[in-house]
């Protein structure tokens, strides 16, 4: 079976930094910064595409989108960090650099604002890591801020008006969401504010605005360098640099800021290896500490284990496991037999499991020690998985067997009966001492192995036996522990139980107990679904305005197919924005093209003078309240606007970004694909939130993905939060060799352990396919791992964040998923089936460090 074939051996281990020259990396790093520079200033002077022989402006973007599929992904120049607020060629680092779609790697944030750990550092460093495997490791890593941004804006009004300066700044924003929710992106955004009035104190607040972005930049650089000891050892063997830059939303000009003004002695103080677990790290979710277990048992099947001698100081591990607590991912109740070394079998450090062993893996009773020291790991250390393990061979069981034999052969009883078991406990009550009581919770279990398998061999017998002791843990565990029962019930917590084959290493999962809503006696709809072998199904239809919201997308994305995209991009052939014509408006159409142009269908109407129209007028236009449909064809009113602009404005690109456009819908994708999401549906500025990392998922809890999701959810108030996968992806085929054992990477595992969930589940589901060809295996684990990373994503927004269920809930808010597959073509694969269940959580944020 391919999920027990060992990855290839040329697989990355422990990440390195590359070591090509320092000289000959700044040469290229300063090629790199004029190409952007050359590029933004094509932009600004309207001569997008014209690049010596690479003229692109007949070019669509569909055409671009694939790469040389014997080459793998083209290598980007740059990895930019931008906002996920898009206005005006905002929404493309792209476009505003007049770059080819490949060219530049995005990652996108609200706010541009980069954490002290989390997601998005993860993404930064899977980005850098994938290109330096194939030694093209892009050497700039751009922070990119932009004027008139949302969250600086409000944290500026917010950090004046505390200080009594409200009459000189903006009315604060109005945020058309949940009134009183806590806005945790933005209160650390008033904090970099507040460091601006520090330094200039009688600032404007235009100055405080560019202070506070160049702040929040700086901020950004030095979170990566100091959090991340991968970055910073790229950073310190000058193989990248770090740079800050600002986007002028008026005269779309990029400003480089350079480097952190503090590089020097930042170099001076590495930021710790993570080598172990401690109380300061985030409460790991049970799927992903499952998942995390699968893997490494997976890495020890094939000979990749001792992920302890790979990545870890000794003496900073001790030191560390000495002074930092401890957050283990999951409790492992296992068996006390010495052949069976769970953290081994399992490839994982000190830090990692909570470990409980006994003889036989048991609970005898509800005044059990085991239980008291799970109940200690969930409610003080936060571990929310908690396995059960069993193992062949092993000697309890064997003894219990015979036990029962030598019962049955002394009584003349060919077939056990219920009561013949019954009978046969009572007669052990009291023997042999302690070991008599070891033995009689696991009797029972081998006689149910015995009346099941009458005629099986010994060895059958005995795996059985060991499979039903393993259940019946389990089910004393929850049945005698209210804090497991409600845990499990209320879907926080998981139980599983597996079997560790001595001779094989190979663990067998079982799973969780196949009676488990009948133990904690309550329905649990969440745990079905996610045990059940996925099959897309039928979610709940959308609500009218999320539907024509869909359409509205469909549409859009159909003319990117066909070449025929009418945003303002730049560059796409057909755009209008790629038109220098002198158009005649009227009100309500276009009644004249001069070069006899006739305008393309969906456009949408303008209404005012004779003028030119070109790129940058178009980016800014004003719009109408009422909306209208996009063509006579079309039945989408959303976003389309009418728009309605006299030429003066036209050529000042007002109004503002912040204030032309509210979008309609977030969108959380991925960063692997080499176009912009808004040329993808073929939208307006502005008209999407559009967050960008690797691995298309949601972050943990608290951590800077959900912040910024919930910023823009409680700010804009959208109908619509798009999930959007990507096919072919890099993480996608990363995380599914990391689950079959592929060796672990320092870098980037807060993007693979959530993206793992899935490719287990996956590789778990297809390997049941005997019928399917190995290359129709492969094909069906990655599109499935997509699909479900998809779903996992909803689940863990949905789980995580009290303020996207209720604007479910109370602002008619729709998560839905939908796929981009490497044609360009989104498919739509509609709501998790569970978001009824999920928006009922009222889960507690978990105390500790959030990421």
């Amino acid at each position: 079976m391919s999920a027990f074939l060992c990855p290839p051996c040329d697989q990355q281990g422990p990440a390195s930094v590359a070591s090509a020259d320092p000289k000959v990396r700044l040469a290229l790093a300063r090629e790199v910064i004029a190409k952007l520079i050359a590029g933004n200033k094509r932009y600004v002077d309207h001569e997008s595409g014209k690049r010596g022989k690479g003229d692109l402006r007949n070019t669509s973007g569909v055409e671009m989108l694939e790469d040389d599929p014997l080459s793998g992904a083209k290598s980007p120049m740059a990895v930019v960090i931008s906002c996920a607020r898009s206005s005006g060629a905002f929404g493309s680092a792209c476009t505003m650099f007049d770059t080819a779609p490949g060219e530049l790697q995005m990652i996108r944030t609200m706010g541009s604002s980069v954490g002290t750990s989390g997601s998005i550092i993860g993404s930064i460093e899977l980005s850098l890591g994938l290109y330096e495997a194939v030694n093209e490791l892009p050497p700039v890593v751009l922070v990119l801020g932009n004027t008139q941004n949302d969250v600086v804006e409000e944290a500026v009004i917010r950090a004046m008006t505390a200080q009594g300066r409200g009459d000189s700044c903006p009315k604060p924003k109005v945020f058309k969401g949940q009134q009183d929710a806590p806005l945790v992106l933005l209160d650390q955004m008033v904090k970099v504010a507040r460091d601006a009035l520090d330094q200039q104190p009688n600032a404007t607040f235009i100055r405080l605005c560019e202070l506070t972005t160049k702040l929040n930049m700086y901020q950004s650089i030095e979170n990566m360098m100091m959090s991340s000891r991968y970055i910073f050892n790229l950073v310190a063997a000058e193989q990248i640099w770090l740079l800050a830059g600002v986007f002028d939303m008026v005269t779309k000009r990029v400003s480089f800021l350079g480097e952190h003004p503090s590089k020097a002695r930042l170099l001076k103080t590495p930021p710790p290896f993570h080598y172990v677990r401690t109380a300061a790290d985030e409460v790991m979710p049970a799927e992903e500490a499952l998942a995390v277990l699968y893997s490494g048992n997976q890495r020890y099947i094939c000979g990749q284990g001792g992920i302890l001698n790979q990545t870890v100081d000794q003496v900073q591990l001790r030191n560390m496991t000495a002074e930092s607590g401890q957050n283990p991912q999951a409790i492992v109740l296992g068996c006390a037999d010495s052949r069976a070394p769970l953290e081994i079998f399992f490839d994982v450090k000190p830090g990692d499991l909570f470990v409980l062993r006994n003889a036989g893996n048991t609970c005898p009773s509800s005044r059990d020690m085991m239980i008291g020291s799970a109940e200690y790991a969930i409610l003080v250390l936060r571990t929310k998985l908690v396995v059960v393990t069993g193992h062949t061979k092993c000697g309890a069981v064997n003894a219990a067997l015979q036990t029962v034999q030598q019962y049955a052969k002394e009584r003349g009883l060919e077939h056990l009966t219920p009561e013949d078991i019954t009978n046969m406990i009572a007669s052990l009550e009291g023997s042999s001492g302690s070991i008599g009581n070891v033995l009689q919770n696991i009797v029972r279990n081998a006689a149910e192995a015995i009346r099941q398998l009458p005629d099986g061999t010994m060895k059958e017998q005995a795996e059985l036996a060991i499979e039903i002791n393993v259940f019946s843990t389990i089910e004393k565990l929850i049945q005698n522990s209210e804090v497991l029962r409600k845990g499990v019930a209320s879907g926080d917590l998981m139980v599983h139980g597996t079997v560790y084959n001595i001779s094989s290493g190979a663990v067998k999962w079982l799973g969780p107990h196949p009676r488990l809503q009948e133990i904690v006696q309550a329905e649990m709809p969440l745990h079905v679904w996610n045990t059940t072998p996925y099959v897309r199904s039928e979610a709940a239809a959308p609500s009218a305005v999320v539907e024509e919201i869909i359409t509205r997308l469909k549409e859009g994305n159909e003319r990117f197919m066909n070449g025929e995209t009418l945003s303002a991009d730049g560059q796409n052939k057909g755009s209008l924005s790629s038109l220098e014509t002198t158009v005649e408006f009227e009100v309500g159409k276009v009644t004249k093209f001069e070069d006899g142009i006739a305008p393309p269908p969906g456009r949408g109407t303008l209404g005012g003078k004779l003028g030119k129209l070109t790129s940058a007028s178009l980016d800014f236009l004003p719009q109408f309240p009422k909306a209208q449909p996009t063509s006579p064809n079309s039945s989408s009113t959303i976003g389309r606007r009418v728009r309605s602009t006299t030429m003066s404005n036209l050529l000042a690109g007002m109004p503002s970004p912040s204030s032309a456009i509210d979008p309609f819908a977030i969108v959380l994708a991925g960063a692997e694909k080499n176009t912009a999401v808004e040329r993808i549906f073929d939208v307006l500025p502005g008209e999407l939130v559009v967050q960008r990392n690797m691995g298309f998922i949601a972050g943990r809890r608290n951590g800077p993905l959900q912040l910024a999701l919930e910023y823009a959810v409680t700010r804009f108030a959208p109908k619509l939060l798009l999930v959007l996968g990507e096919t072919d992806s890099q993480v996608v085929m990363k995380a599914i060799a990391k689950a079959r054992g592929a060796p672990p990477t320092s870098n980037g595992m807060s993007v693979l352990d959530r993206v793992m969930v899935s490719a287990m589940r996956a590789i778990q589901q297809v390997e049941l396919d005997a019928a399917t060809s190995a290359a129709g295996r492969e094909l069906k684990i990655r599109h499935l791992t997509t699909e479900l990373n998809v779903l996992y994503t909803i689940e863990r927004i949905l789980k995580n964040s009290a303020i996207v269920r209720n604007a479910v809930r109370e602002h008619g808010l729709e998560l839905q998923g939908a796929i981009l597959d490497s044609s360009g073509e989104v498919e739509f694969i509609g709501g998790h089936p569970m978001q009824a269940v999920l928006i009922k959580e009222d889960e507690t944020p978990d105390a500790g460090c959030p990421h």
